[in-house]
Order: structure tokens, then C-alpha cells, then sequence
């Protein structure tokens, strides 16, 4: 009897962690085909990159996959960047590790945080720096 209330009793735990944890859904990203540059007049090419400027600095709103083994990620083009990256992540091909995940080149007061970087040769590339703290 114990058996049988016990076993009805796991069925129930089953389905009701369905109506609680829902459908499992794979993670989305946004796919892109090319570069992201974040631009000197503060402009992001291309203007449909998970990304947006508050005011204060640069955001991630999704994950984003480069698809193309020679694209590099994000390159940075402005003074002071503070690029917020919100626990998401940016993913190269992996494929033969080619590309730059994050360039910045010739450029002062730049800050990255909070932002995964996977599947590139090289994760952040600062080269050129007046200033490298």
C-alpha cells in the first residue's frame, strides 16, 4: 500500500513540475554575420547588434554568435567606452579559434565587464593603449 501511495505520490511531483518549470528552451542568440563595430561618434554598425547606448555607456541585451570564421567580434572605436556586457556572452566560430573577440586599439578609458567571451583566438586584444592600467 505505502508503494503504491508513494509512487502515485512521485507522478504528482512530476507533472506539477511541469505547470511550474514550463517548456525547456534553448538559449537564443543573436547571429551575426560580421563584425560589430561600436563607432567613434558612438554609433554601433550594425544598428540591429544587441547593444545600446544609455548614456552613460554600452549594453549587451543577448548573446551574440559570429558565424563567420574570419569575422572578428566587437571592436571599439571610442574614448571612455564602459561596455556593460550583463552576464551574456559573445561566441566565435571555435572552428579553427580565428578571430578577435574584443578589439581595442588606440583608444583610452575603456572598461569591459561582466561580458563571457568563448570560441575566439584571442579574447580582448588591447594594442596600441596611450594609457593601460
Amino acid at each position: 500500500m505505502r508503494r503504491i501511495i508513494l509512487a502515485g505520490f512521485l507522478c504528482f511531483l512530476i507533472s506539477a513540475s511541469f505547470l511550474f518549470f514550463g517548456e525547456i528552451r534553448p538559449v537564443k542568440a543573436y547571429d551575426a554575420n560580421d563584425t560589430i563595430y561600436i563607432r567613434a561618434d558612438g554609433s554601433i554598425d550594425p544598428p540591429t547588434a544587441p547593444i545600446y547606448w544609455d548614456g552613460y555607456g554600452f549594453h549587451l541585451t543577448d548573446n551574440i554568435m559570429f558565424g563567420n570564421l574570419t569575422s572578428d567580434g566587437i571592436i571599439v572605436e571610442p574614448d571612455g567606452t564602459y561596455l556593460e556586457g550583463h552576464g551574456y556572452k559573445i561566441q566565435g566560430t571555435g572552428v579553427g579559434m580565428g578571430g578577435i573577440g574584443i578589439c581595442v586599439s588606440g583608444v583610452d578609458g575603456v572598461a569591459i565587464i561582466r561580458l563571457k567571451i568563448e570560441g575566439f583566438s584571442i579574447g580582448v586584444l588591447l594594442c596600441h593603449l596611450p594609457r593601460l592600467v
